[in-house]
């Protein structure tokens, strides 16, 4: 049943980016923030921080592989919008044409996630505050924010 829950949410997720992001971004810094934006709002809309906490334990836990494989997929989906973003970026000349858009796209993922199971993990970590630290998280791998 939790899986589920996880599988339908994550398809609205899914649709509420390619609508909201598509191109419409003009540097990195604004497409993770974008990206972040997208996916704290709708964790708070969809689905409580409680049972994100489950969905994320049972992710790791050994109880259920299919569960496991499951969410590993819907995260990977989600990882291809912010890659498909970052070639539509380097298209435009906004990224280095010698960057690969995987590496970046997945490096930039694993960088938001992780401010996202901060925000998960904390009741009291508000929106704001996880994506001011994820704006300072950029700043210091890019060594400033690109308007």
């Amino acid at each position: 049943m939790l899986l589920a829950s996880v599988a339908k949410s994550d398809r609205k997720l899914l649709e509420t980016m390619s609508q909201r992001l598509s191109g419409k971004c003009t540097s990195l810094v604004d497409l993770v923030l974008n990206f972040a934006d997208i996916i704290c709002d709708h964790t708070l809309t969809h689905l409580d921080k409680a049972v994100w906490r489950q969905v994320i334990a049972a992710s790791v836990s050994d109880s259920d592989p299919r569960f496991e494989k499951l969410y590993r997929d819907l995260d990977d989906r989600i990882a291809r919008v912010l890659i498909a973003e970052v070639k539509t970026l380097i298209q435009k000349g906004k990224v280095s044409a010698g960057i690969d858009p995987v590496d970046l796209g997945r490096a930039l993922f694993n960088v938001e996630n992780t401010r996202l199971v901060e925000f998960i993990s904390s009741d009291d970590l508000t929106m704001a505050e996880v994506l001011r630290r994820l704006k300072r998280d950029l700043v210091a791998l890019f060594g400033a924010v690109q308007s």
